[in-house]
């Protein structure tokens, strides 16, 4: 990740000054591939996100929606489905004709479900956790050719999944013996490479690390510039 940030600064080095032909305005679709320590296994999903661009300003508003679902790690039937969607805006600044710096900030409202389906006969048992903050955090696009683009950036917000404890007397059942919150700190350090393959079509792969929870993302995703 260190090398994506130092090859998006030498990037400012070689550009002069000037606006960039990077695009604010634009539909993104993604698939997740994810892993983290709590669940033990390995989960998919799929984001949307969007952005609007106003105009010569610097500002733009943004938005998403995730949603992913992991399996459980243990010899159990039991399903983790965290979602959240995003609201807000954020600014950009030229600091070069190739690369921009960003900084934003979102309203975030997460929510993980626990489903433990098919336990002796019984109904499927189903407990969740929910929480609202905000998400802040700032990084650096650079467009290395005509058709490439090296993103890098590093996020904050307080809406993380996190483990709280363990209580006594719930047996072997999960959902009662893990306690947990859905208002964890969180750090996620991100790096993409973003390929343009005709006219507004742009394809995507992105790597994010969570600070929380070991948290492992690769993404594929798919963007339309309008």
């Amino acid at each position: 990740m260190k090398n994506l940030i130092a090859l998006c600064l030498l990037a400012t080095v070689s550009a002069g000054a000037g606006a960039t032909d990077l695009d604010y305005s634009y539909l993104d679709l993604s698939y997740i591939r994810a892993s983290n320590d709590f669940s033990g296994s390995t989960g998919n999903g799929y984001q949307l996100d969007g952005s609007w661009s106003l105009g010569s300003s610097g500002f733009y508003l943004e938005g998403g929606y995730q949603h992913e679902r992991f399996g459980s790690g243990l010899p159990l039937p039991l399903t983790l489905t965290p979602e959240n969607y995003r609201l807000g805006g954020g600014y950009h600044l030229a600091l070069s004709k190739s690369v921009d710096f960003m900084a934003h900030a979102d309203y975030v409202s997460a929510k993980t479900t626990a489903e433990l389906d098919g336990l002796l006969a019984l109904g499927p048992i189903i407990t969740s956790q929910s929480d609202h903050g905000y998400r802040i955090g700032a990084g650096i696009r650079a467009q290395l050719a005509e058709s490439f683009e090296l993103d890098a950036g590093l996020d904050h917000d307080n809406v993380g999944f996190r483990e709280t404890g363990r209580g006594p007397g719930c047996g072997f059942l999960f959902v009662c013996v893990v306690r947990w919150r859905q208002d964890g700190p969180e750090n996620v350090l991100s790096g993409a490479l973003r390929f343009r393959i005709q006219g507004p079509l742009v394809l995507g792969l992105e790597y994010r690390h969570s600070s929380l929870n070991n948290g492992n993302d690769w993404t594929l995703s798919a963007r339309w510039d309008f």
